[in-house]
């Protein structure tokens, strides 16, 4: 029986988000990822919100795969769920959205299983 390779890592650097869905995170084809936290830090003066969803390979992108929809981030407030274990199959995409361009970050770490 071969040994998987499990490698911790930044599943996706912090960035900003932007005002149209675009994917934060892809998982690798022939690669399992287990999403261990999830970061978001609103670095405006105002609330935000944002949407987040895990798309599976092949589906279209709709609200039904949503994780958080529409979750407000108060002004200058880091929004940090930590202990997950979020199982993400290969080419599985985190998609994000915030209601304003570039003033939530989103940050992923984790490990990838091959």
């Amino acid at each position: 029986m071969a040994l998987n390779t499990v490698t911790p890592k930044r599943l996706c650097d912090a960035h900003y988000i932007t005002n149209a869905y675009a994917t934060a995170y892809t998982v690798p084809a022939s690669t399992k990822a287990i999403v261990k936290a999830l970061v978001l830090c609103n670095t405006d003066t105002s609330a935000r919100t944002v949407s987040i969803r895990v798309v599976p390979s092949g589906e279209t992108a709709a609200d039904e795969h949503c994780i958080f929809k529409d979750l407000s981030i108060a002004a200058k407030t880091t929004y940090h769920v930590g202990d997950m274990s979020m199982v993400l199959e290969a080419d599985e995409d985190v998609d994000v959205i915030a209601d304003t361009t570039n003033k939530v970050t989103i940050r992923l770490s984790g490990v990838e299983i091959a």
